[in-house]
């Protein structure tokens, strides 16, 4: 016991590591040697008594005659006997060499500030150290030797520059700054304000002494009184990891600006199952249910996210007068999603034969997943001419789903019209009911509307021209036939304004003996005849 405590407490003195002392003029320009640590009392019985590896002993003992620095050519001189230093330094010593500036000035002040209790008997004392040597070098415990790698990495003092030197430096102080913050932080009491402040500006910072359930709420509430994001999260999560759960929920239930940030985050992380339980606790049913529909919906097959969807319509809550239920909504997702399937397996057969065109000219992509108005598109691109029966069939769709007359017109004009269908379009555009039984064109979106449509799929002249005339608005009929450039609509559309002088100004486009300029001349004779 006594020489625990008279090698425990004897004088570690660490001389501030100074680049500007390192003389190389000299014999023994190591590093290592600007730290000389003494010991006072039994120490160099201490040192005999501990037991130190083969590979260490070696490097440290007398025996050697002189050890090469990696910092340099020269050799270091074994040192004295009243010069032994303590484990841990000659353990770093042997691991790294002649260590970096920055390495040895960390493993000195360390050392320097170890103070183990006197009490500590000579076993414990051996562990202390021989785990402080493996904490500042973890490569101790599987070799004792650097290898080339390490030596070829490891800076030299000799070859390096100022700018790499200033680096070092700036390192070893900025360590040295947080290391002192942490060891003041332990006696200091910082108030919740200040530590916000701390981790907005990104300094170090510990939630050790914010041990009251007082003091972590306090903290939270200044991480949402200045609505940053990251203090207010590790707010959060040192109340979860230092309360019950139930007390955390309690207090998390205070705050709905802290539960929407708190599940934002494990929504983001993946954690839909914690975020689930986490709603159940609080009582949000209505949460509950849509983030059970999102669940399903990340489903990675369709007979999962039936599954899940039919869980999502149990847990789903009643509805109130302020709220209505959102179930007619899952159900029908879930209903298309049954319609899907069959088409899914249908179609996926049906693309391989070579001889089916429809697959062949436009290639098709999964239904699964799609929305109703997608899947009406889909339906309409390959299977329009299916009779109502069939699941496939876009009658079929929109009669099950009540799909509205425009809903169901602007999605097939444009699926006939990316496959060019042009008798479909017209019979589609063409009202059978009329009272005298005549059919008779007509479009619930309006035929500027279908021309739009049909102008981006490439449509000819001949067939667009037929719709243009259909337009009843003359300024809006004129400016389609502008950019369709249809010139038999735009001399019509000009006659019917009876704006002549730019009938005339059109003509004159043309050459004389085109058919568009003979229109016009025969236009402009019948006003003069009049």
């Amino acid at each position: 016991m006594a020489d625990d405590e008279d090698y425990w407490n004897s004088t570690l003195t660490a001389k501030p590591f100074d680049f500007d002392a390192i003389d190389d003029s000299n014999g023994g320009g190591s590093v290592s040697r600007l730290f000389g640590v003494s010991h006072q009392g039994a120490a160099s019985k201490r040192h005999d008594e501990l037991s130190i590896p083969d590979d260490v002993r070696s490097v440290t003992s007398e025996e050697s005659p002189s050890v090469r620095s990696d910092f340099g050519d020269e050799d270091i001189p074994p040192r004295a006997p009243s010069q032994t230093t303590s484990l841990a330094s000659r353990t770093s010593s042997h691991l790294m060499g002649s260590s970096p500036p920055a390495v040895e000035t960390i493993t000195s002040s360390v050392v320097a500030t170890v103070s183990p209790p006197s009490s500590t008997t000579s076993t414990a004392g051996q562990s202390i150290k021989r785990a402080l040597a493996k904490t500042l070098h973890p490569s101790l415990s599987s070799t004792s030797t650097p290898t080339t790698n390490e030596l070829a990495f490891r800076p030299r003092l000799g070859s390096s520059s100022s700018s790499h030197h200033s680096q070092l430096s700036a390192e070893v102080q900025y360590l040295k700054r947080n290391l002192e913050v942490s060891r003041k932080d332990q006696w200091i009491r910082i108030t919740p304000r200040e530590m916000v402040w701390r981790i907005m500006r990104n300094k170090p910072f510990s939630l050790e002494n914010y041990r009251s359930i007082e003091e972590k709420v306090a903290l939270l509430d200044q991480a949402l009184n200045l609505h940053d994001t990251n203090a207010i999260l590790i707010a959060i999560l040192h109340l979860k990891n230092t309360l019950s759960l139930a007390l955390f929920v309690e207090e998390m239930a205070k705050k709905p600006d802290a539960v929407d940030q708190y599940l934002e985050y494990l929504k983001e992380d993946g954690c839909y199952q914690e975020c689930l339980d986490f709603l159940e606790r609080l009582g949000r049913t209505d949460q509950v249910a849509f983030l059970q529909f999102e669940m399903a919906l990340l489903s990675p097959d369709i007979v999962t996210q039936i599954k899940d969807l039919d869980l999502a319509v149990r847990r789903q809550p009643l509805p109130t007068a302020t709220r209505p239920s959102d179930l007619p909504h899952i159900k029908k997702y879930r209903s298309l999603l049954e319609i899907q399937r069959p088409i899914e397996e249908h179609d996926e057969k049906a693309a391989r034969d070579p001889r089916n065109e429809a697959f062949a000219q436009h290639p098709r992509k999964s239904i699964l997943g799609l929305s109703l108005v997608q899947t009406l598109f889909y339906c309409c691109l390959y299977h329009f001419d299916k009779p109502e029966t069939s699941f496939c069939s876009p009658l079929f769709l929109r009669k099950t789903f009540a799909i509205t007359e425009k809903q169901f017109l602007w999605t097939a004009l444009s699926a006939l019209a990316k496959t060019q269908k042009w008798t479909e379009i017209q019979a589609l555009l063409t009202d059978k009911t009329s009272w005298f039984g005549q059919p008779k064109p007509k479009a619930v979106i309006g035929f500027d509307r279908v021309v739009d449509t049909l102008l981006r799929s490439g449509t000819p002249p001949d067939v667009l021209a037929y719709y243009l005339r259909l337009i009843e608005d003359p300024e809006v009929r004129l400016q389609y036939s502008l950019r369709c450039k249809c010139h038999s609509v735009i001399i019509d559309t000009f006659a019917a304004l009876k704006d002549f002088e730019k009938l005339q100004e059109y003509a004159g486009r043309f050459d004389s003996g085109s058919d568009e300029y003979r229109y016009c001349q025969q236009i402009l004779q019948k006003v003069t005849v009049r």
